[in-house]
């Protein structure tokens, strides 16, 4: 394109030509879709603020599934540990597929499973060190305690504070039986007694006191957890609307106009992804500001909130692009959407816990960006090792297949066709 002293502008021929144009116009078109993000913002915040008032105070009386695969004396005494000492109403006997149903249909809040040769694990280091019934908690002896605990798996649906909770007590646990294993020196008999004599003196071993501000905090995460769950699954309403901005582009000859014109398809993408990165951020705007200016804990930092929001917007945003350029027809178009956000919200583990699912589950989980969602916010909010690099990438992978298949389409003859 020559300009008045006739020489080639480069900016006007850039391959960002005419993108403040497309989103400009597109921003302004784009109101109704604001103030719904706008109120599901609200939404967000309020149902995160309900789930932070409703966090269970006491442990006390929470009904959790045990599967105790051991059957042995040690894994016996933990189950009384928790049902007598902390109160808990524990539900035995049944498999663990039966048990993954109880947990989804929420008529108990975890499941606890005791690997087979729980007991032997525990008492191995301790007979490493020689027998000696005199030995002091340490060493290898403690080392094998520390593997069998770390042995048994508890699986929660979302409940975050009584995770939390839930595993202190078995930490305790885990403390007092590093003490009388080290004291039987790794005789299985003696600690069979020792351990009788502990339930009968009502001998009680160190747990974590469930104080206020423990509370508090697990509270805060348990709601910040819920908002960004919902958040995982709503963001899709976010490709749904640019999609149908798409389509009526398409159908009322908008975009074979835009086509003929100078703009390329990388400026194109670029402003409708930005329209839909704007709509986003208004989506997550207050919970991230009420959360950084209350000061709650969320179980993360807010850079890595943002970074992981922004990222997996991404992904919703080249999904939208790419469904509402290449779909025919505006029900085609709904349609797709709402099966892969369903779908792969499911395979995922946006819904229910991995551990619950079926294995082909598990495994089709990777493809999914909601599971490396998930990984990220579950590396922070379960262990105290937060990665996001991982979890980052990927997304950022997947986001880019299908901005570059929207781009594709774009520049393709009869991409314009509707039905």
């Amino acid at each position: 394109m020559k300009t008045r002293d006739g020489k080639t502008s480069r900016i006007i021929s850039g391959p960002l030509t005419g993108l403040w144009t497309v989103f400009h116009t597109a921003l302004r078109r784009s109101r109704a879709m604001m103030i719904v993000a706008v109120a599901i913002s609200v939404g967000l915040l309020l149902i995160g603020g309900v789930s932070i008032g409703q966090t269970e105070i006491s442990v006390s009386g929470i009904r959790i599934g045990l599967l105790d695969q051991d059957r042995s004396t040690v894994s016996a005494d933990l189950t009384r540990y928790l049902s007598e000492d902390l109160g808990l109403d524990v539900r035995d006997g049944m498999s663990l597929d039966e048990l993954k149903t109880e947990l989804l249909d929420k008529r108990i809040s975890a499941i606890i499973e005791v690997p087979e040769g729980f007991e032997a694990a525990a008492l191995r280091g301790a007979a490493s060190d020689g027998g000696a019934a005199d030995a002091e908690p340490g060493g290898s002896a403690a080392e094998a305690a520390d593997t069998a605990m770390a042995r048994i798996r508890l699986t929660v649906m979302g409940d975050y504070a009584n995770e939390a909770f839930l595993r202190a007590y078995l930490d305790g646990y885990a403390g007092s039986l590093k003490t009388l294993i080290a004291a039987a020196g790794g005789d299985a008999a003696r600690l069979h007694t020792l351990l009788a004599d502990t339930a009968a003196n009502d001998f009680s071993v160190q747990v974590a006191d469930k104080n206020e501000e423990l509370l508090r905090t697990e509270a805060e995460r348990n709601g910040f957890g819920s908002m960004l769950g919902l958040f995982e699954i709503i963001s899709f309403l976010l490709a749904i609307g640019l999609c149908s901005m798409l389509f009526a582009d398409r159908k009322g000859g908008t975009f074979t106009r835009v086509q003929a014109s100078n703009v390329r398809a990388g400026a194109y993408t670029t402003a409708m992804g930005l329209v839909g990165v704007v709509i986003s951020l208004l989506i997550i705007a207050l919970p991230l500001i009420f959360t950084a200016v209350a000061r709650l804990d969320a179980g993360m930092p807010m850079g890595v909130i943002i970074l992981i929001v922004f990222v997996y917007s991404l992904f919703v945003i080249a999904f939208g692009l790419f469904a509402g350029l290449w779909m025919t027809s505006q029900e085609g178009i709904v349609a797709l959407v709402v099966i892969v956000a369903t779908i792969s919200s499911m395979v995922g583990g946006a819904f229910f816990p991995l551990e619950t699912a079926p294995e082909i589950f598990q495994k089709l989980a990777v493809i999914t960006p909601q599971y490396w969602f998930n990984d990220v916010v579950d590396s922070y909010f379960f262990t105290d090792a937060g990665h996001w690099g991982t979890g980052v990438c990927v997304i950022l992978l997947m986001a880019a297949i299908f901005f570059i298949l929207a781009g594709v389409r774009f520049v393709m003859k009869g991409s314009a066709k509707t039905a």
